[in-house]
């Protein structure tokens, strides 16, 4: 009789596609799956960020089926359980029909649920960083609210993925009942809370797929249903449960647990379009300023989270925008092209390093507003010494600026961390910036007692769907790492720390010149 493997099937809903990884109860990977999702912005709102949720869902089956037929292929197996990592997005479902707000859509307006918060409310506030941001589910649910007032329900991303794949709910003992929702998110707040913010939801209004007394959140992979019978017959996949599910950053810190790495000791940077820090605890304490905790994802662990808005995205608007892009070759890799053009401009100018291209540029790349430390998005970019010429070099020291914006901003959130007490001796960098070999060396150089490293052996872009695999029961294997070598220039040292500090003086800055232009401003004027 041949042998009959346990599979365990990961999702990840990412801002730009859906990735499916099936992991065995060996812990290898059987099956994987990669479809891409739009992203579509409003043509005269440009805050207003969506995505199509019948596109959403019929590109994750898809790739689920996909991920099936490439996994029997490799082995006999029987599917075990589906858990979902989905970007900390909603769902709105109105007699109209449904829509994914997308995280990074700003329609909502922030400032009375921050009043509101800061009277009552204070140390909740404290928990989410100190401020709520226009990307945190409150702002955007209000606006919603404004133009219909009777949705049918709304629900975190990854809640809709859940109920879409569930059948009947099953028994959850324990779960969190904190009364906090993660990271801003809609479940978890009490209804008597979000109606002193002007958010009028009836406990039905809320969709989830777990049988929990609201506004308890079961902890992450906790088997909460049975997959749907029509799905089941589908997969061939009757005995399969779905699991909770997470905001897909925790999936990534999921999927890089290794023995060596102590967790209280370690942060997680999880780099994609944007950038996600995750510390944990064994028990409760005060986040430091600007940072998200600590929420109670885990029964064993604390979460705390900072982050960067924009980050893998400033690269994708740099190769989309910049005039010299379209002298690149689309067909090839364009980080190496660009790389190529960086060390083709410092033999040109016989530079000892290409760090001194941009030696008297100050780039901050806070687009979408600053999550960490200032937690504030009204705050946006800023560039000083940029050029009139969009030429070759001027390219090239865009991309510089970037990777250094990144480094900096980094340590910022690490320096977060450390001077509340957290005893970081390890930063695990993962995503598609921990392949940028520049931007680690730069991180290695300017975090000085910290050990950078980065997983060897992952897909960076399967992280995320099997670190979801292995919160649904997938046996746990520890990642192999690899120890980054820091830049050896101790002058560059000395001149980023002082770029840090100017970074932060500009930020600052910009709080007070936003504080002073708002008696004369508003939102209809922007």
């Amino acid at each position: 009789m041949s042998f009959v493997a346990d599979w365990f099937v990961g999702i990840d809903i990412g801002t730009n596609s859906i990735r499916v990884a099936i992991l065995n109860d060996r812990n290898v990977l059987v099956g994987t799956s990669e479809h891409e999702i739009a992203v579509l912005h409003h043509p005269t709102d440009s805050s207003v960020v969506t995505q199509d949720t019948a596109q959403v869902w019929s590109q994750l089956e898809r790739c689920i089926t996909d991920s099936l037929e490439q996994a029997r292929t490799v082995e006999h197996g029987n599917v075990k359980s589906f858990c979902c990592g989905a970007t900390c997005s909603l769902v709105v479902e109105s007699k109209d029909g449904s829509n994914v707000i997308l995280w990074m859509d700003h329609r909502g307006e922030p400032d009375t649920i921050n009043s509101k918060m800061k009277q009552n409310h204070p140390k909740m506030l404290q928990r989410l960083g100190g401020s709520i941001i226009a990307e945190m589910a409150l702002p955007k649910i209000k606006e919603y609210l404004k133009s219909d007032s009777t949705p049918l329900k709304i629900y975190d991303l990854h809640d809709w993925i859940e109920c879409m794949l569930s059948g009947d709910t099953l028994e959850v003992p324990n779960y969190n009942t904190d009364n906090i929702g993660i990271d801003g998110s809609l479940k978890g707040f009490p209804l008597e809370t979000l109606s002193e913010f002007d958010i009028n939801l009836k406990e039905h209004q809320i969709g989830r797929a777990e049988s929990v007394p609201y506004p308890g959140i079961p902890f992450a992979g906790t088997p909460i249903a049975k997959l749907a019978p029509s799905l089941a017959e589908r997969w061939n996949a009757p005995n399969a449960v779905v699991c909770s599910g997470v905001i897909d950053c925790y999936s990534s810190f999921f999927a890089l647990q290794n023995k060596q790495i102590d967790p209280e000791k370690n942060l997680v940077m999880v780099a994609g379009t944007s950038t996600c820090y995750l510390g944990v605890s064994k028990t409760p304490k005060d986040a430091p300023p600007g940072i998200w905790g600590p929420f109670h994802l885990t029964q064993d662990h604390w979460f705390y989270e900072g982050g960067l808005s924009c980050s893998g995205i400033l690269f994708e608007s740099l190769f989309e925008n910049h005039p010299a892009a379209k002298n690149l070759d689309k067909s090839k890799n364009l980080f190496q092209q660009i790389e190529d053009l960086v060390d083709s401009f410092v033999q040109r100018e016989e530079l000892s390093s290409a760090w001194q291209l941009v030696s008297k540029r100050v780039y901050i790349g806070d687009y979408l507003g600053n999550r960490t430390p200032f937690n504030d998005s009204s705050l946006s970019s800023l560039i000083i010494g940029s050029s009139l010429r969009p030429d070759d070099r001027d390219l090239a020291c865009s991309y510089l600026s970037i990777i250094e914006y990144l480094a900096l901003s980094t340590k910022m959130i690490v320096d977060c961390f450390c001077k509340s007490g957290f005893e970081l001796k390890s930063l695990q960098v993962c995503g598609s910036q921990a392949k940028n070999s520049r931007l680690m060396s730069l991180l290695a150089l300017i975090l000085e007692t910290i050990d950078v490293y980065v997983p060897i052996g992952l897909d960076s872009k399967l992280i995320g769907a099997q670190g979801s695999s292995m919160l649904g029961g997938s046996s746990p294997k520890d990642v192999e790492l690899q120890l980054v070598s820091p830049d050896s220039d101790e002058n560059l040292k000395e001149l980023l720390l002082e770029k840090q500090k100017i970074m932060f003086e500009l930020l600052e800055k910009q709080q007070e010149i936003n504080r002073r232009l708002s008696p004369y401003t508003s939102r209809s004027h922007e």
